[in-house]
């Protein structure tokens, strides 16, 4: 008897992979790639198929059997996956914080997918932050080495002089005193004492340099020198009109103080001319000699007038004109 073997090929099926809202990935079907993403339906022999879903960061495992003809539903459940990165930092006992979270170093840590904030610190050093980037599957070798800080002084003052003094909250003395080697940077500074109360104040040292503070329980004062108030420039703008103005007048009243003076002058001078060294008038010329006097008394008037006049002008703001006769025709208003 002959017995005659054939093989018979299994039938095909299909799986539905579903994934989670949001959630987007590539299918993989017994570790090879479908060229299918989820949500999405792929096509496989009848029997029991490993199902993997791989997305952005993002990763999901089941497993689906398959009958002759018929769709099998799969829903994958995908979580975040990330990578793997070890830390460590100069100098030693340096500490560091991942995501906010206190870690020692050295330290090794599994980490998510994406970003994460990595801070080291340490007494004395610069602080170093850095944004470490975590790929699926990756691994990191993260080292640190921080820098010095420069170191300056810090010179305090205080009042009474038996209050003590503490730097970043450690008692550092009582009464004033200079710290020499301070780390560069912000410190707070506190001055306290029993039954008077406290008072702090923040002070910046530079390297190198020697930061001053007088502090007083309950009034505490930088001795820093305030910065000068800059001179406001005096306002001129109406002073050259007025100087202008008092100019004119003065030149005024002096040419017209003058003018009658001269006048006043002139007819003294005729008259004199008109009498005798006696002092008696010649004959025909009394007629004259009396026109001319109450011109004398007349020119004298108007000198004191205008003189007067001049004074109350420049006082007052005014300017008086006056015709050539010395008399006076006009005024102008203030100016």
């Amino acid at each position: 008897m002959v017995w005659l073997l054939t093989s018979i090929a299994l039938a095909d099926g299909s799986i539905f992979v579903q994934t989670g809202p949001g959630q987007t990935g590539r299918i993989f079907v017994d570790g090879a790639d479908s060229g299918v993403d989820a949500p999405g339906t792929v096509t496989v022999p009848a029997g029991n198929h490993l199902i993997q879903v791989k997305g952005d960061c993002l990763s999901g495992v089941g497993s689906a059997d398959v009958s002759d003809g018929k769709v099998a539903r799969l829903e994958v459940d995908m979580q975040p996956i990330g990578g793997f990165a070890e830390i460590r930092a100069t100098p030693k006992g340096a500490l560091a914080t991942l995501d906010g979270v206190s870690t020692p170093l050295p330290a090794a840590v599994e980490l998510t997918c994406g970003p994460h904030e990595l801070v080291v610190t340490a007494a004395g050093y610069n602080t170093h932050s850095d944004t470490l980037r975590v790929e699926m599957g990756g691994a990191y070798r993260v080292e640190v080495a921080l820098t010095q800080l420069g170191f300056g002084s810090l010179s305090v003052l205080v009042d009474p002089v038996d209050a003590e003094v503490l730097v970043d909250g450690e008692v550092v003395a009582t009464g004033p005193i200079t710290i020499d080697s301070l780390a560069e940077g912000e410190h707070l500074v506190t001055v306290r004492k029993d039954g008077l109360g406290e008072q702090t104040r923040t002070v910046k040292v530079i390297s190198g340099e020697t930061a001053q503070l007088q502090m007083s329980v309950g009034n505490a004062i930088s001795t820093a020198k305030p910065p000068k108030e800059p001179r406001q420039p005096k306002d001129l703008s109406g002073l050259g009109p007025k100087i202008a103005g008092g100019a004119l007048v003065a030149a005024g009243v002096g040419a017209a103080g003058y003018g009658s003076y001269k006048r006043y002058q002139g007819y003294e001078i005729h008259v004199n001319a008109d009498q005798d060294r006696d002092g008696v008038i010649d004959d025909g010329k009394t007629d004259y000699y009396n026109e001319n006097k109450a011109a004398i008394t007349s020119a004298r008037r108007t000198s004191w007038i205008m003189w007067a006049g001049g004074a109350a002008a420049l006082g007052t703001g005014a300017a008086l004109l006056v015709d050539e006769q010395g008399a006076m025709v006009t005024a102008t208003v203030r100016f």
